[in-house]
This record gives C-alpha cells, sequence and structure tokens, in this order.
C-alpha cells in the first residue's frame, strides 16, 4: 500500500522540495537577510517528513505548499533588502559626491599626517587657500575605539603648536567612520572620536573658540567600503585649518 497515493504527493516531491530548501540555505543572501523566515521553511520541511511518514499523509501537501510559500517569502525579503540597500548606496554616493565638490570650492591644500609631522610648522601658508589634513583613524586611535594611540600624540601637539604660532586660523575636525558597525554604532563611535580629539586638543592649550567638531559617522565615504583598502581610507579624521572668518 502506498501511502503517498492517497495524498497526491510523492517521495520525490519531497525531495524536489528538500532539494530547494538546500539550495535557498546556500544563498548568502538569504542566510543574511532572511534567515528567521528560512528556518521557518527548513521546520515545515522537516514537519512534512516526518508526517508523510506516518498514516496521516493528508497534512504533507499543505505542509509542502507552507514551506514553498516560506522560501518564496525569503526570497522576496532578501530582494527587498538588497533593493533599499542599493538604494541607500546610491544615496550616500549622491551626498558623497556634493561632499567632495564642497571640498573642491573650498580649494583646500591636502596634506597627510606624515607629510604634516616630517614639515616644519612655519612651512604652512594659511594665507591663500586652507589646509585639509587627513589622517587614517587607526593613527589617531586604537581599533574600534576612542582612545587616543600614544603614538599619534607627537602629530597631535605640532597641531597645538600651528595653532599657536597663528593665531589668525581656526579648526574643525571632521570625523569619518567606515560601516563597519550598523549606522547607530557608527554615528555614536564618530561622535566619540571626535569629541575625544577636541578635548585633547583643548588639554594641551588650543582655546576653545578656536576649534569644533563635525561627526559624520558612514556618511560621507570617499571610496567603496567592500575592499579592505577602502574601509582604510574611508575610517579617517579630517582636520581643517582656516583663516576666521572676518565679521
Amino acid at each position: 500500500f502506498n501511502i503517498f497515493a492517497c495524498s497526491g504527493t510523492t517521495p520525490r516531491d519531497l525531495k524536489s522540495l528538500r532539494a530547494r530548501y538546500t539550495i535557498a540555505r546556500s544563498d548568502q543572501a538569504l542566510s543574511e537577510y532572511a534567515s528567521s523566515v528560512l528556518k521557518e521553511a527548513h521546520k515545515t520541511l522537516q514537519q512534512a517528513e516526518r508526517v508523510a511518514a506516518t498514516a496521516q499523509t493528508d497534512r504533507v501537501p499543505e505542509l509542502m505548499l507552507l514551506a514553498h510559500k516560506q522560501i518564496d517569502d525569503a526570497y522576496q525579503i532578501a530582494s527587498n533588502q538588497m533593493y533599499q540597500e542599493l538604494q541607500e548606496r546610491r544615496q550616500s554616493a549622491l551626498e558623497a559626491g556634493a561632499y567632495r565638490q564642497a571640498l573642491e570650492k573650498q580649494s583646500a591644500t591636502i596634506v597627510t599626517f606624515n607629510e604634516f609631522t616630517a614639515q616644519k610648522t612655519n612651512d604652512f601658508n594659511l594665507n591663500e587657500t586652507p589646509i585639509l589634513l587627513e589622517i587614517p583613524s587607526t593613527e589617531l586611535f586604537k581599533e574600534h575605539s576612542a582612545e587616543i594611540q600614544e603614538t599619534a600624540l607627537s602629530g597631535i601637539q605640532k597641531i597645538v603648536r600651528l595653532a599657536q604660532t597663528k593665531p589668525e586660523i581656526e579648526i574643525t575636525i571632521e570625523d569619518h567612520t567606515n560601516e563597519h558597525e550598523i549606522t547607530k554604532q557608527d554615528q555614536k563611535l564618530s561622535t566619540q572620536r571626535a569629541s575625544t580629539l577636541l578635548q585633547t586638543l583643548r588639554s594641551l592649550g588650543l582655546l576653545k573658540n578656536r576649534i569644533e567638531y563635525k561627526a559624520h559617522g558612514n556618511r560621507f565615504p570617499i571610496t567603496e567600503n567592500n575592499t579592505a583598502l577602502g574601509k582604510i581610507e574611508n575610517n579617517r579624521v579630517e582636520l581643517y585649518f582656516r583663516q576666521k572668518a572676518l565679521l
């Protein structure tokens, strides 16, 4: 007596469903965006297989249909989430483009941290253009932290000396993260780092009214975040040295 004959479901149908689930489980997007729905599909599939081994096979088609629907839902959820992230990346790219255009309009002279520490304070001329000092966050802070690296202190002290010898300038700290964490954590870390650097500069003698900070989080990448080098470049601190605006 074939128990599958009564339900209209064959062992091949269950095997096909199992194969479909296996393919879905190996899909990285589904694992990332729809893992909970995929787990429910697995439970339903296992239940269908258990019921198929009993005499109550009339429930098997219903369970199989549900499992197929759950797998379909997982694909749809993953697709929707990926589309949303794509739109967010496009928006982020537009914002980043506008951000870089704003920098270009300022006509700032871009200097790396190594170049800055190697030059003498008197070598910097702020009469014509602002100076943008770009510093990889790893050179200033401990990894995923707002704690200042001891090796960065000499460079930070030089920033203060430059400001003290040029009382006509003001400094803006702009901190950027690289999407290593979720957005809220990125923003929190960015704020903590910028605030810590500001407080350190003040503690070394920089006057309060000559410095401010902005924490951008991961909103303004300067390159893609999908490579190790890109993450390093985006995870940065920018210091702008400008002449004070005349009132």
